[in-house]
């Protein structure tokens, strides 16, 4: 996530992790993912990162138990 503190300095930041991909293969240099959200509201768009990750931390806590 990026924030602006001018209209020419941008801050970014790790959020966290709110979804897994399996990779069929891994090769140098290739890109692995990328994604650029610009959301109207970045607090509901972290807040709903946040509930991801947690959703996905409790999904794997829940398979390694069983």
């Amino acid at each position: 996530m990026r924030s602006a503190t001018s209209a020419k300095n941008w801050e970014w930041r790790f959020i966290n992790v709110p979804e897994l991909h399996t990779l069929d293969e891994l090769k140098d240099g290739m890109e692995i993912y990328s994604r650029v959200e610009e959301p109207d509201n970045a607090n509901s768009y972290v807040a709903l990162l946040q509930m991801k990750a947690a959703q996905l931390q409790t999904q794997k806590m829940f398979e390694l138990n069983v």
